[in-house]
């Protein structure tokens, strides 16, 4: 199952649980680890979106199916060429609105996931990166109620490519040396 498929099934499932997070909250947080660690708890990070759950429901364990998938979609973009990395994201025939809700929760999880792993916002921090994490702690901020209109849908595709460069950014710089992400 290709990541773009893999949204709607798994933001069902989580929005079903009453998961900790939903699908792209849970994708920023996923990556944000996968830019500090070679491959992070895949167990944890479960742990953390659905939360307290039976693990003996059916439900529960469908949404750990397609976690997986994420999961290990992620790894292999992180750990191939970098330059497929994509955001989970909603379909684009989703209303602009929800697709910006969207990147705005996915930033969210990203900066906290950052965050969680213990990365402090000041001088250390190589510039590059903390340019980045700054724009994307502005873009949790934004006002995501837009009129739909090829405009705001280009300032979108704009902002979305930004992010997932920004990623790539971060990821370049942050990861340990030994474990450096490609380009190809």
């Amino acid at each position: 199952m290709q990541l773009t498929e893999l949204y709607p099934e798994l933001e069902r499932q989580l929005t079903h649980l009453n998961a900790q997070m939903l699908a792209t909250e849970s994708h920023g947080v996923l990556c944000a680890r996968f830019c500090l660690e070679q491959r992070p708890d895949p167990a944890l990070w479960v742990q953390e979106v659905i939360g307290q759950q039976d693990m003996n429901n059916l439900q529960v364990q469908a949404a750990q199916v397609s976690l997986a998938h994420l999961y290990q979609q992620t790894e292999q973009a992180f750990h191939a060429e970098l330059e497929h990395f994509v955001l989970l994201m909603p379909d684009e025939y989703e209303d602009l609105s929800v697709r910006l809700q969207a990147l705005v929760d996915w930033c969210s999880g990203f900066v906290s996931g950052l965050g969680l792993s213990g990365i402090q916002m000041d001088e250390s921090l190589d510039p590059a990166v903390k340019e980045v994490l700054e724009d994307f702690m502005e873009l949790t901020r934004m006002e995501v109620n837009v009129e739909e209109g090829d405009e705001n849908e280009i300032s979108f595709t704009e902002l979305e490519e930004y992010v997932r460069v920004g990623v790539m950014t971060i990821g370049l710089t942050l990861r340990p040396r030994d474990e450096q992400l490609t380009l190809h």
